[in-house]
């Protein structure tokens, strides 16, 4: 394994995700190098708002924007951008897309360089043995169920101060 090739393997070793999968599935999953991306210019778009997908992305290394478009008039063609999350290393984006292959929800840009994501398909995926296609499975939903705790909770605290403020009216 030559240098570059180990720090990608450390790379995966390293990322969350990845936790409960044995060193010789991360090994397995290391060997398909293609689905390695690297990007190596901030402001790179990795993927559109509105473009249809198939894939998810697992951060591995460097951080990125996740950003939401809107027209401030209805009648206008521009759209702007608003800024609605970041990303770092460890962070999965693109899983609506892989499960529903539907439209991106938001674009998702390098915010720094280099950053290296592993691409995820299902064809990826379906390559493993039932053992590791049930540990990526298992990752994904409980990164949906993360999700929806956490949204839940955003709509609480939403609640929660709308309610205060028809108080103070």
């Amino acid at each position: 394994m030559n240098q570059n090739q180990s720090a990608l393997y450390n790379f995966v070793s390293e990322t969350r995700f990845f936790n409960k999968f044995t060193d010789e599935e991360k090994r397995k999953i290391f060997e398909k190098q293609m689905n390695f991306k690297r990007f190596e210019k901030k402001g790179t778009i990795i993927c559109s708002e509105g473009q249809v997908g198939d894939s998810m992305y697992v951060i591995l290394q460097g951080s990125l924007i996740v950003a939401k478009s809107y027209t401030e008039q209805k009648d206008s063609l521009s759209k702007k951008f608003s800024i609605v999350g970041k990303l770092k290393k460890g962070d999965v984006f693109g899983e609506i897309s892989l499960i529903k292959n539907q439209k991106r929800t938001a674009s998702v840009i390098t915010e720094s360089t280099p950053v290296i994501c592993l691409e995820v398909t299902r064809d990826f995926i379906s390559g493993f043995n039932i053992i590791i296609q049930k540990k990526f499975d298992e990752e994904i939903i409980s990164l949906l169920v993360d999700r929806i705790i956490e949204s839940n909770n955003k709509y609480a605290k939403l609640n929660n101060l709308y309610h205060a403020l028809l108080k103070d009216q």
